[in-house]
């Protein structure tokens, strides 16, 4: 034995300090980490590629044993993809790492890559748009949701569409000239890591795995590599593997070292133990609680030091120096003190060791007393009798504990697992035990169970099967479900050694996760955050959802999600106040949508008026989040420099990453900018393209569009009666416009015989539901039928109506131009009607703004809250906030 090693265990105590510092200290703040796992294997339309699956299979166990959270997704198809990156980015949200691996197809074209669903045909130009997705966004989104990217890409194949031509955005590039991928951009914080060198291809290997993905599998986990020499290590297998036909590629802009397996913390013993032994009876147990791998992992003791007097046996037989044991070897020993000699007799000394190299040092102090002298208690007498012990969770002294009151406190935990846990997916980690308390327990517990699509927590360390945690943390416990496990069972298992039997005792607990009420009943379609897929404005039940809703935000009312989801609700009920004040406290609590939702309200002027340019800032903390709404808000405003210097190709830009999401508003506004010539060059295959996608996902905007289509004959041969049914199908959807695009036909005779007065019963709706053109109509029946003073009124307070809904519509110059053509005191006298229906004292309605009419516009604007206007301004104001009290569907526009 060295010198050093001798000196150690002359100082008992201050090694008795270390020991107990060591033990004490708490355990590793661990990062929270989530990766999306993508492998694309059976092609529809190309030919399959052989190891994706196995790819996915063997990196997600690696990923699951590194503490990831991981999204799994098989052979995607567009829309599924869509679906998942969604997914991934609310698992993520927050998330201090994120990793993407993909295993199957990707194209180069110009200077993007881009992922292929299975379902991808890629047959005509404009079939990328709605067939891909760009791996440059999907870095950027989880950029934005966490602190470091990991990006892995087995994706480096030859291109399997060569003999077509596409179209990204307004450039033409040709498949057949591209190989591999191109080198991603990136910004600090990311590692991007590819299957070979850019502009290269990746084979799939011989193997059930490709080989770069079977090197990163075979050498992610041994602890302490950090990731840049694990991309090192790998390349050299790969080169070596592949006759240097491949070599794998990396570009790091990582701040700080990533580890999958970071250094494991050394094994946990006893600080300080103390035995009795009394003369004239025989060798005596000295029950050396086992040595603990809080990870896992195997451990093996060795004896360093022997006591001076006596012999340290082991089933009867001597141990030497140097002697290597197992846990229960160890706890197995045995001392005979040499006859007639009582007193101290020094220690026993022994080092813990794990199978990754850590290690820690135990001592035994061992007493011989004569005879006739009363042992005190000590934990080694207690246990004398040789049951099997473990070190307790911590060194300080245990509270004295009877042996009922531990069955007690099992029992209740027994009776918790017993019952199970119900938890609302998206709610974050929530207690495992609600009510049994483990404090008073001693001893420790193994993790054996823990079923896919559950993380389990304790404190800040993340568990994973074959972890060992103090008996007493137990009730400390919390479990978070992953978003795609509502409705399923799920079990977390432990094995407890009873110190008592030695026999193993199972502690099993249930999980059901469930998807509450409110994310049901009022979630939003393409909520990065959402849990659900959620639901159109027009499908809204608004009464249950907002009760569903309310009890949810009284429950969890730190969850910004909820609270923006009975914003949801207020702004379908007309309450627009609340549903601002909802979206607000919503966007505090960090809900991305919210602040696009905000923003929206805030352009129309939906309570409130109009503020583009504090619009625009708030759709800009919502897009650069991956919000497909938002994206689409801010493309537009861009392109129309609402709020903002117009930006035609940013503007266009974003629109596309709301497309790429699978956006149909953003389908609809590219459609017809394509069917224009707005923005972009004409080009009405492309719009029509763009319209059927939009109709193929249900949207309501997609079915009006293609109607207009069929009206007009533009880019299909000219069909009414096939017009008249997509109107009809979008106006049953609630589209504000539907109404108008049906009383042309009526009012022109197209497909359906001319009937002015159903025209006009067509127009009124669309305008009572918020569409401009419906209103200019309906005053234009109006004003061709009648001249009577009253009809000219009601006139006036459609086109008001008309230049209200939208400031910034088209619409909006010619009903003004109407409104002036109609005089002074048409319009004062359409001023007067609204503010007496508003219960503001006007005097006679004569068209006479008197001392009444001035003292009742004051009022108004005092209770509307902006600047007052005159005249045409004032008409317009007045209108909007009579139409307001109807309720208007504003999350219809």
């Amino acid at each position: 034995m060295s010198y050093v090693i001798r000196h150690m265990f002359l100082a008992p105590v201050a090694m008795l300090a270390y020991l107990m510092l060591a033990f004490s200290a708490s355990a590793e703040v661990k990062e929270r980490r989530v990766a999306l796992v993508i492998g694309n294997q059976s092609y529809e339309h190309v030919e399959a590629l052989e190891n994706p699956h196995n790819d996915i299979e063997e990196i997600s166990a690696m990923l699951r044993r590194a503490d990831f959270d991981v999204t799994i997704g098989r052979d995607l198809s567009k829309i599924d993809l869509e679906n998942l990156v969604r997914k991934f980015l609310r698992e993520l949200n927050d998330g201090s790492v994120g990793l993407f691996y993909y295993s199957g197809h990707a194209v180069q074209v110009g200077e993007q890559n881009f992922l292929i669903p299975v379902d991808a045909e890629l047959a005509s130009p404009f079939d990328l748009e709605f067939e891909s997705f760009n791996i440059a966004n999907l870095l950027s989104y989880m950029r934005a949701a966490s602190r470091m990217q990991i990006v892995i890409l087995d994706a480096c194949r030859d291109n399997p569409f060569e003999q077509h031509e596409v179209l990204w955005g307004e450039r033409r590039f040709s498949l057949g000239k591209t190989r591999g991928l191109r080198r991603i951009k990136q910004s600090l914080g990311s590692i991007v890591s590819y299957a070979t060198r850019p502009g290269e291809v990746a084979f799939d290997g011989e193997g059930p795995l490709s080989p770069f993905t079977g090197s990163i599998v075979g050498n992610a986990l041994q602890p302490d590599l950090e990731i840049r020499q694990l991309m090192t290590v790998v390349r050299e297998e790969v080169i070596k593997a592949t006759g240097g036909r491949q070599v794998p590629w990396d570009d790091s802009t990582l701040t700080r070292n990533f580890y999958f397996v970071p250094a494991k913390e050394p094994p946990v013993v006893a600080g300080l133990h103390h035995v009795d032994i009394e003369l004239g009876r025989g060798p005596r147990p000295l029950a050396i609680p086992k040595p603990v791998q809080p990870d896992g992992g195997a451990i093996s003791a060795v004896i360093k030091l022997l006591p001076t007097e006596g012999q340290v046996l082991l089933r009867d037989k001597i141990v030497a120096e140097g002697a290597q044991l197992s846990p229960s070897e160890l706890n197995a020993l045995a001392y005979r003190p040499e006859d007639g000699k009582s007193g101290a007799v020094g220690v026993l000394g022994y080092e813990a060791e794990d199978e990754w190299g850590g290690k820690v040092t135990g001592l035994v102090t061992i007493a011989v007393q004569p005879a006739s002298v009363k042992l005190a208690s000590s934990e080694g007498n207690a246990k004398a009798a040789g049951a099997a012990t473990e070190i307790q969770p911590s060194d300080e002294a245990q509270p004295t504990t009877s042996k009922a009151d531990q069955e007690k406190a099992m029992a209740a935990l027994s009776a918790e697992a017993t019952v199970g846990r119900e938890i609302d997916v998206g709610t974050g980690a929530q207690p495992l035990v609600l009510t049994a308390d483990s404090s008073k327990l001693t001893g420790w517990a193994t993790l054996t169970q823990l079923d896919e699509g559950l993380q389990l927590f304790s404190g800040t360390r993340v568990l994973e099967p074959g972890n060992k945690i103090p008996l007493a943390e137990m009730s400390g416990l919390s479990v978070r479900p992953q978003i795609d496990t509502a409705n399923k069972l799920l079990g977390v298992a432990f094995e407890i050694d009873d110190a008592e039997t030695g026999a193993p005792q199972s502690l099993v607990f249930t999980i059901n996760s469930i998807t509450n009420q409110c994310d049901q009943l009022a979630a939003q379609p393409f909520d990065v955050q959402g849990v659900s897929e959620g639901l159109l404005a027009n499908e809204l039940d608004i009464q249950k959802a907002g009760e569903a809703c309310s009890a949810a935000i009284a429950q969890y009312p730190e969850n910004g999600r909820f609270v923006f989801q009975q914003g949801r609700i207020s702004l379908a009920n007309g309450d627009f106040a609340e549903a601002a004040d909802l979206f607000q406290r919503a966007a505090a609590l960090g809900h991305v949508r919210a602040s696009q939702t905000l923003g929206q309200m805030i352009r129309l002027g939906a309570g409130t008026k109009a503020d583009p340019a504090k619009a625009f800032e708030l759709f800009k903390v919502a897009a650069d989040k991956g919000d497909p709404y938002a994206q689409h808000s801010i493309g537009l405003a861009l392109l129309n420099g609402r709020g903002v210097n117009a930006d035609k190709k940013t503007g266009l830009e974003y629109l596309q990453k709301s497309v790429e999401a699978g956006h149909t508003f953003s389908f609809n506004e590219m459609g017809y900018f394509y069917k224009s010539g707005t923005h972009v060059e004409k080009n009405v295959p492309r719009a029509m393209r763009y319209y059927e996608m939009s109709a193929a996902r249900g949207d309501i905007y997609g079915f009006l569009n293609l109607g207009t289509l069929y009206r007009d004959g533009s880019g299909v041969e000219q069909d009414y009666q096939v017009a008249l049914d997509w109107f009809l199908k979008a106006h049953d959807g609630g589209h504000p416009e539907a109404g108008t695009a049906i009383g042309l036909l009526y009012f022109n005779g197209q497909g359906v015989e001319k009937d002015p007065v159903e025209a006009e019963k067509w127009f009124r709706e669309s305008s009572d539901r918020g569409d401009g053109w419906g209103a200019f109509n309906s005053a234009y029946m109006m004003l061709e039928r009648s001249r009577d003073p009253d009809d000219l009124v009601e006139a006036a307070r459609y086109l008001a109506l008309a230049t209200a809904f939208k400031p910034d519509a088209d619409v909006v110059p010619q009903a003004k131009e109407r409104l002036r053509a109609l005089g002074g005191r048409v319009r004062n006298r359409a001023i007067q009607t609204y503010l007496s229906e508003a219960g503001y004292d006007v005097g006679s309605i004569d068209g006479a703004l008197g001392r009444k009419s001035r003292k009742a516009i004051a009022e108004f604007y005092s209770d509307f809250g902006t600047k007052p206007q005159k005249d045409i301004g004032l008409l317009s104001d007045l209108a909007k906030a009579s139409w307001e009290k109807s309720k208007p569907r504003y999350d219809l526009f």
